[in-house]
């Protein structure tokens, strides 16, 4: 209170805008994503199907998880052909700009918007926590 009245500024809440975004000044075709889960080849279509830990937590991770048997260790999540052909493709060097190659010689002439595409793909695999995304200078704050 400021000579008896409020500073209603202060008090106002902050609307989301205002919170700086961790992605600012990071250009995510330069972000290099690497694989967090294990994966195995589907034998009946040649794709690529990740094995997700049915426990990721540290408690249950440690406690429950081993002693699961392997039909139940693992959520298998299949892959179709241009996320396989992505998948393979991520090995922790490439940056998500030279995965743009790979999606276009595993999908040709399906060039449409193809950038934006392949950026969701992969945050999609980031959210989900199949990947983590580095990269050099302010990527780094992200923490995935």
């Amino acid at each position: 209170m400021a000579g008896g009245r409020w500073d209603w500024k202060k008090l106002r809440p902050r609307a989301a805008h205002d919170k700086p975004s961790p992605w600012q000044g990071v250009d995510y075709l330069d972000l290099v994503p690497r694989h967090a889960v294990e994966c195995e080849p589907d034998s009946g279509t040649g794709n690529i199907v990740l094995l997700v830990p049915r426990y990721r937590d540290r408690l249950w991770g440690q406690l429950i998880q081993p002693r699961l048997g392997p039909a139940k260790r693992y959520v298998r999540v299949p892959l179709e052909a241009r996320g396989s052909a992505l998948w393979a493709a991520m090995d922790g060097r490439r940056s998500v700009r030279d995965l743009l190659a790979t999606a276009r010689a595993a999908a040709p002439g399906d060039d449409e918007d193809l950038a934006r595409r392949v950026c969701l793909y992969v945050q999609n695999l980031a959210d989900n926590g199949f990947v983590r995304l580095t990269g050099a200078g302010p990527a780094d704050r992200l923490g995935t």
